[in-house]
């Protein structure tokens, strides 16, 4: 349950869930869609650094409905996750999810395959899969903003099943952070809306 928070800031969405539609007459040249994704990577917009914050969620499960709240301690890509009321009934595997989700865009070779819509907003789409040596999920897409930049889908699959989450950020103290986060897990039927506060860094004045 920890490694679904975030969903890496990464916390990794208020309201309806995402859903990708069919690319309208949006054109983007390769090249420019690997420049988006690079300064994605050198942004790591799910890695705050040092840095402590709040998560408030809650799980859905088969008619189950759960509130839940964690505090999280993010050293870089290492994450200690403290969950406070944790539902039972949430899988055990999805922990490693938080770490994978941190790593996610450097553990990954992706190939642009085009653009996608989701909610309206255009997006570069990029299908990946695992660096040798690395660990987590096998394979997964991510979508990004052509608007801003941003991140806005992570989708990952594992031997067990697969997780789709959707992204909203916001600014605090200065830093761009995840403010929102819808994850769906399957094939269990679960999903996650988590909220990212009381952001903490070091050397915050």
């Amino acid at each position: 349950m920890t490694a679904v928070l975030m969903l890496a800031t990464a916390g990794l969405l208020g309201g309806a869930f995402g859903t990708a539609q069919e690319s309208g007459p949006y054109t983007l040249e390769a090249s420019e869609a690997y420049r988006l994704l690079e300064n994605l990577i050198e942004r790591r917009p799910l890695d705050q650094g040092e840095v402590q914050f709040q998560v408030e969620g809650r799980v859905s499960l088969v008619g189950l409905n759960a509130p839940f709240a964690a505090t999280v301690e993010q050293q870089g890509r290492r994450a200690v996750v403290n969950v406070h009321q944790a539902p039972a009934f949430v899988p055990r595997e999805i922990e490693t999810f938080l770490s994978d989700a941190r790593t996610y865009l450097a553990d990954f070779d992706f190939a642009f395959t085009g653009v996608e819509f989701l909610n309206g907003e255009p997006q570069a789409v990029f299908q990946g899969t695992l660096k040798e040596g690395a660990s987590g999920a096998q394979k997964g897409s991510v979508w990004i903003s052509l608007e801003t930049g941003e991140l806005r889908r992570i989708a990952l699959s594992y031997w067990w099943g697969s997780v789709d989450s959707t992204l909203e950020y916001g600014i605090e103290l200065g830093r761009q952070v995840v403010r929102n986060q819808e994850i769906r897990v399957s094939p269990w039927g679960l999903t996650l809306t988590l909220r990212y506060h009381g952001f903490r860094w070091p050397d915050a004045p």
